[in-house]
């Protein structure tokens, strides 16, 4: 029994020390917040972060704009296009069903080939959003796949 307690407390320690880093986004006049596991590379910028797993396979930027449904979108296709990544036509996929909150998923390409692109809007206030943008290869998405679910329920408003 005191093993199993024991085993119990090691792992929530380590769990816990793996997904330390909490980040405001931006880093100044924050509007959201992010976790993200420690072994993941990040780059605060004006308008959010960039997070990179540590094999190179996913990345994702959460970044706060002045905009709202349709031009929320727009800005996130600039975005994506400013790294080089290219949206099939039409989403594969689009979910309202929460309030606060829509999530849509694209087949792409980058420029290292195929790519799965997720985007989520987040309406953080009256006049921001914050933009969930994420991109892998379909290998590093199926690899990294309970990371991303958990950073990106991370997200939260300030």
């Amino acid at each position: 029994m005191q093993r199993s307690i024991l085993a119990l407390v090691i792992a929530l320690a380590c769990r816990a020390s793996v997904w330390a880093d909490t980040h405001k986004v931006p880093e100044e006049n924050t509007v959201a917040t992010v976790e993200a596991p420690d072994s993941w590379k990040a780059e605060d910028d004006e308008r959010g972060i960039e997070l990179g797993s540590d094999d190179g396979e996913v990345y994702i930027a959460v970044q706060v704009i002045d905009a709202k449904g349709e031009k929320a979108m727009e800005e996130a296709a600039r975005y994506l296009k400013k790294k080089g990544v290219t949206l099939d036509d039409k989403p594969a996929r689009i979910d309202d069903s929460q309030k606060d909150r829509v999530l849509v998923s694209w087949d792409g390409k980058d420029e290292e080939g195929p790519a799965k692109i997720q985007l989520m809007v987040l309406n953080a206030n009256q006049e921001k959003a914050v933009l969930f943008i994420c991109w892998a290869s379909p290998d590093g998405e199926k690899k990294h796949e309970e990371e991303i679910a958990a950073i990106a329920r991370s997200v939260k408003k300030s």
